[in-house]
């Protein structure tokens, strides 16, 4: 590991590593894994590329996060024992290197002067533990802050994390915000504390094993030893439900089910329809994961024939689609013009209404418009829904007669749009009723677990643990994730 409180100097050290393996003879001895900068990013591609070849993390840490984030990159077993102090060496831990490039020396056990050390053991009785903050400019980079454990409102469950998962808003929306927070939202992990009105309930105890949907751009998000939720949008998880498997599921679920149910007003899962009369829908960007929970979930409601459209990663929706109910997969690399023809010559005599573009980028939504029968009834509209706030979808290639409307999955903690919104439902008494109906849906969804009614998503882990956020986010942002979800080991279970 390099360490150094001068940028520049450090950055000049990583060329000199990196690039031309240039080390003291004295240091060659020890592996390179990483070099860690003090509250500044580097924007130099040519720096981190090389880098990400050799597999060396760039970290960046404030002075205050020093010691966590070299707790991070400890093994698990080590990280409840003194570290960085003289008698380290005789408990039988292992040592960390520290090259200084400022004065060209080599550390072991303790690379920062000691006042920035000053507790010598990381431990829980201690209420101080680590959080990633995710700051989206120039480039997205993270930095690790000491943080208490947080106290639970009187309707919150607080979670030790055990896994956390990605979601492509955890950057996008602090790009939009410019806002530097801890982002993550879908959490898997086992109950630590419950607030007051949760413990009168008798329904969790700690101990439990949960995955749960986190506020977005709320305090004590995923990426940390510990996170809050509302109990509304927790789940109890089966044993045979692994955490990676878990934290792929909690925020595309909700985005997938309050699209097709709320915004769209299809039957859900708990009341599939009793008919075998067809009810066509088309899901767009269906290799995706909120793609393939729609795929899910519409199969549970018993609607059908699900065109899906999807690209080479989409060998997993096979055993999800059901042919003999008018299922098809269909590649969207065909072209736009051969894939409305396809998804026509799919529908054969069958009018669509119903449409789910789960990409919501780069015009998408309006070769979707066109696969739709139009409707000019306030009765029976044809809805599409899109997952992206950011577009105003006006544009006049969009089919006349074709109702796009926006699905904020945030309704399902706030029960409201913000004003400025676009494409938001005119019924706003109906989404004061979004919490409410989540509730009933989470609780739904666990036990569709348990049936094995429902399964996660395929899943990357990140290594690093919390110092993989920020390399898992950038991923992400060059959409690297195809077909997957990016997912965090951050906790043990004790």
């Amino acid at each position: 590991m390099i360490a150094d409180t001068d940028f520049i100097y450090s950055i000049e050290t990583a060329l000199s590593f990196v690039m031309f393996s240039n080390a003291p003879p004295r240091f060659l001895q020890y592996p390179i894994v990483g070099i860690l900068c003090f509250e500044i990013q580097t924007n130099n591609d040519d720096i981190e590329d090389r880098m990400e070849t050799q597999s060396i993390q760039l970290y960046t840490a404030s002075i205050s996060g020093m010691r966590t984030l070299l707790m991070q990159l400890l093994p698990n077993e080590f990280r409840k024992k003194p570290c960085f102090d003289e008698k380290a060496s005789e408990v039988g831990l292992p040592t960390i290197v520290w090259y200084d490039a400022s004065k060209e020396t080599v550390h072991k056990q303790n690379p920062m002067p000691n006042e920035h050390l000053v507790a010598s053991t990381y431990n829980i009785s201690t209420g101080v533990l680590p959080e990633v903050i995710v700051h989206p400019s120039p480039d997205i980079w993270t930095e690790i802050n000491e943080v208490e454990i947080p106290q639970p409102g009187p309707d919150d469950v607080v979670i030790k994390v055990i896994v956390a998962g990605s979601n492509v808003k955890d950057w996008l929306h602090l790009k939009a915000l410019k806002k530097s927070l801890n982002s993550g939202d879908d959490i898997a992990g086992i109950v630590h504390s419950l607030g007051t009105n949760v413990q009168a309930k008798n329904e969790y105890s700690p101990g439990d094993r949960v995955a749960a949907f986190h506020p977005m751009m709320r305090p004590h998000g995923a990426y940390a030893e510990y996170a809050v939720a509302p109990i509304h949008t927790v789940m109890k998880l089966p044993d045979a439900i692994t955490f990676e498997e878990a934290a792929t599921i909690p925020l595309v679920a909700t985005t997938a089910a309050l699209s097709l149910f709320r915004r769209q007003h299809l039957p859900p899962p708990w009341s599939p329809r009793a008919d075998s009369v067809p009810l066509p829908l088309i899901i767009y960007g269906a290799s995706s994961s909120l793609g393939t929970f729609a795929v899910k979930l519409a199969r549970a409601s018993n609607i059908h024939p699900i065109i899906a459209i999807a690209g080479g990663s989409s060998l997993h929706l096979h055993s999800l689609l059901d042919s003999s109910s008018g299922d098809k997969l269909i590649d969207y690399r065909l072209g736009i013009e051969q894939m409305i023809k396809a998804t026509k010559v799919a529908l054969g005599s069958l009018e669509c209404h119903h449409a789910l573009d789960a990409i919501s980028s780069n015009g998408t939504w309006i070769p979707i418009s066109h696969m739709l029968a139009p409707s000019f009834s306030s009765q029976s509209p044809s809805y599409l829904s899109v997952v992206t706030g950011s577009n105003k979808y006006d544009e006049e290639s969009i089919q006349s007669g074709i109702e796009v409307i926006y699905t904020m999955v945030g309704t399902a903690h706030t029960g409201v749009y913000k004003p400025d919104t676009v494409k938001q439902p005119s019924d706003k008494e109906f989404v004061k009723g979004d919490p409410e109906w989540v509730a009933v849906f989470f609780s739904y969804m666990s036990q569709m677990l348990v049936d094995g009614r429902l399964t996660g998503h395929p899943f990357d882990i990140i290594g690093g643990g919390l110092t993989g956020v920020g390399e898992g986010l950038r991923r992400l942002q060059r959409g690297q994730a195809r077909g997957v979800k990016y997912v965090y080991k951050i906790g043990e279970v004790e």
